[in-house]
This record gives C-alpha cells, sequence and structure tokens, in this order.
C-alpha cells in the first residue's frame, strides 16, 4: 500500500518517532471512512502511531485523537480476507450497539500489530476495532 510506503519513509526521515516495522508497540491502522467492498470504495486512512513532536510534510498530515473506549476482535491473517473479514466486522458491530453506540466523530478501523505479507495464515496480524460510546 503506497500510503504505508510514505508514512514509514516520512518515520525513517524522522529519527526516533517510531520503529520502522508494525509491532503491537507500534501498530499501523486503516481507518475507513465508508464501508469498503470489491464494488464499493470509500475513503480511507492510513496511520502510523508516533512517539514525539513532529512537522507535517507534504500529503502527511498528524492527528491526535481523543481518548476513548474502543471494542474489538483479532484476525489472522486468512481471516482479512473478503468476505471472510465481514464476520469480524458483524461481530464487533453487534457488541458495540449491545453495550453503546458507535462513537459519532471516529469511524471503524483495521489496526494491524504484524507484517501482513510475512505472517502464516493463522497468525494474528490485525484487529477490528470499533470506537464507542458505552451505555450509561
Amino acid at each position: 500500500m503506497s500510503g504505508f510506503h510514505s508514512l514509514f519513509g516520512w518515520a525513517e526521515r524522522h529519527p526516533g518517532l517510531r520503529d520502522v516495522t508494525t509491532t503491537e508497540q507500534w501498530p499501523t491502522y486503516v481507518v475507513f471512512h465508508g464501508p469498503v467492498t470489491p464494488d464499493h470504495s470509500a475513503y480511507v486512512e492510513v496511520c502510523i502511531v508516533i512517539d514525539g513532536p513532529a512537522e507535517p510534510e507534504g500529503a502527511i498530515v498528524l492527528k491526535v485523537e481523543e481518548e476513548h473506549e474502543e471494542a474489538y476482535t483479532d484476525v489472522t491473517r486468512a481471516g482479512l480476507e473478503f468476505p471472510d473479514i465481514l464476520a469480524a466486522y458483524d461481530a464487533v458491530a453487534m457488541w458495540v450497539t449491545q453495550h453503546g453506540a458507535p462513537h459519532p466523530d471516529m469511524p471503524s478501523r483495521e489496526v494491524y500489530v504484524a507484517d501482513v505479507i510475512q505472517a502464516g495464515m493463522d497468525e494474528i496480524v490485525a484487529s477490528v476495532a470499533f470506537p464507542y460510546v458505552a451505555r450509561t
């Protein structure tokens, strides 16, 4: 994905902001602003976590999300395949509606914690996550 390539290139030019691999300590994200299927596209953001002050560069924007709760389920590399991944989205969405509501300003996301290309098909590589507001 060219977005991640650009972000990791930026991180390499700014040593100390983050490790240049994807791990649980240094996850990467894809934030979906609408459903994406083989027949439908939507705006998505590719994101990396950094630690420390930085400056935007070119198309790279810096953003700080407010503290929030997330409901999530882990997904293996095999589970990332479409349409299999829809089961993870459905499960998390159902849990969120039973316990609260989706966060109005924070869309669902896939949080990657491993190198998907290098991982085995049964290895957990990501989580499907929904920021939510708990029912009071």
